[in-house]
């Protein structure tokens, strides 16, 4: 993942989460600051991300110059308006263990979406709609599903 302050947006739209299925080194582009206020950091704070499958991607085996360089020049052939210039700061943090690791029998323990009798329901990135990969798109469909399940319960 490559933290990166700007002096502008990137996301004009107000995005603040995009997936990236195009020719670039990264697979996601998260605009925090498009969640957040801008008062809370003073500068625009981006996100670009990619997950490493093992030791020997090319990702993690290049330099950090040039892993930052590569996430850039991404991000230029993305957004027209997005320069160099822009940059305030640029930082990567490399982890080989970023997605989760389940034990066995994990989707065994796996809370039901309405655990008691609270009126507490749960759905997000924990629920087994999600599991075995977490991600956006699964905590949608999880939150769909618990508002199914939370309507018929309600009509019963």
């Amino acid at each position: 993942m490559c933290l990166i302050g700007l002096d502008k947006g990137l996301m004009k739209d107000g995005n603040y989460w995009l997936n990236i299925k195009a020719d670039v080194p990264f697979g996601a582009v998260i605009e925090h600051t498009n969640f957040m206020p801008f008062e809370d950091y003073g500068e625009h704070l981006v996100y670009v991300t990619s997950y490493f499958q093992d030791e020997n991607d090319s990702l993690w085996l290049k330099k950090e110059e040039e892993v930052l360089d590569s996430y850039i020049k991404g991000l230029e052939n993305m957004f027209p308006d997005f320069s160099r210039t822009d940059i305030h700061w640029a930082k990567l943090f490399r982890r080989m263990d970023t997605a989760p690791v389940y034990e066995k029998g994990y989707l065994e323990k796996v809370l039901p979406f309405a655990p008691g009798p609270t009126g507490l329901y749960l759905a997000g990135m924990f629920s087994s709609t999600n599991y075995p990969e977490r991600s956006m798109n699964g905590s949608v469909k999880a939150g769909f599903e618990a508002a199914k399940f939370f309507t018929k319960k309600e009509e019963n």
